[in-house]
């Protein structure tokens, strides 16, 4: 019956914690530098059975190894613990094989149980509308007809139904009907956008669709050639981001991806998605700087192609 209890599983849960049990826990070696690690007097772990006798009484301190490194960590390195939620150990019996982990009746796992058994679980309301996810959707949440929709962002402070990093999507495969974004994508550095693409593809149901809006690198192209400086905030912000502007940090703000018409419907058919398509201000005028890219996951049992591989995908590194 632990003490904090709010959160899902599969969250990634970094509200400042200074503790916890270190049963599967990553170290950088780094950390240990500033903390006198080889001092024998002053060990790293420790467990705690201390009886303090004073004129108040009878203090005892106890404590285990794990919460003992933690604390001495976070009060020399002033460092706070990532937990990641979708990783659970079970603890167990060596005599009997039984596992242990989660109560069925606990929240984290109560909150997750729409993912895990369907729709029984889901408010009456929900129960016969399509499902959509909108990926880094910050403090919105957008609707689409007949949809209900999920939101996931890396910041917990944004208040989304999950927190976790589009990279690592901790939702189980082919769980949403849309799969969309806006603005998002590119925050991801060239070298991701593969991964990225296919753990879109991977939760999104055969027959469901994508929606991404992005900046089309194309139009600041074109707008700079052209000498067209009226727009130049807005060819910035395409370029190298705009949040900034909106009191986000700066490490929300780089656009680390340029993505052009090409390099889209690429992504999109290397990651097994069809009848892709890519509308970009060449195709209507009021799009702007916004190059929006559709899709569709192969529906039935059909698995996708293994290798649709375009040139312009294979030069991306180049």
């Amino acid at each position: 019956m632990g003490c904090y209890w709010d959160w899902s599983v599969g969250d990634l849960i970094l509200d400042k914690i200074v503790g916890c049990h270190m049963g599967l826990t990553l170290i950088r070696t780094s950390v240990f530098e500033g903390m006198g690690w080889d001092d024998p007097d002053n060990p790293l772990f420790k467990t705690v059975q201390e009886t303090e006798v004073s004129d108040k009484g009878i203090c005892r301190h106890t404590g285990t190894e794990d919460l003992y490194f933690c604390k001495r960590w976070h009060s020399e390195t002033g460092g706070f613990i990532c937990v990641d939620t979708s990783v659970l150990a079970g603890h167990i019996n060596n005599k009997t094989g039984q596992i242990f982990g989660l109560p069925q009746d606990s929240p984290p796992v109560k909150r997750a149980k729409w993912r895990q058994n369907g729709k029984e679980d889901e408010p009456e309301e929900e129960k016969e509308l399509k499902k959509a996810v909108d990926l880094g959707a910050g403090a919105s949440r957008r609707q689409w007809p007949g949809y209900v929709t999920h939101t996931t962002d890396i910041r917990a402070d944004v208040n989304p139904d999950f927190v976790m990093d589009t990279r690592w999507l901790n939702l189980p495969d082919a769980s949403y009907d849309l799969v969309a974004s806006s603005h998002h994508l590119e925050h991801f550095g060239r070298y991701e956008q593969t991964k990225l693409w296919q753990e879109m593809a991977r939760i999104l149901k055969p027959g469901g669709r994508m929606e991404h809006v992005v900046p089309n690198l194309r139009w600041a192209g074109w707008k700079l050639a052209n000498c067209e400086d009226d727009d130049m905030t807005a060819i910035l912000d395409v370029l190298y981001g705009a949040q900034e502007d909106l009191g986000m940090p700066r490490e929300c703000n780089t656009h680390y991806m340029g993505y052009t018409p090409e390099l889209a419907k690429a992504l999109a058919e290397n990651a097994g998605l069809i009848d892709v398509e890519v509308k970009g201000y060449m195709d209507d005028p009021q799009l702007g700087f916004n190059l929006v890219i559709t899709a569709t996951k192969l529906g039935g049992e059909t698995e996708a192609p293994a290798a649709v591989v375009h040139e312009s995908l294979d030069h991306m590194g180049e």
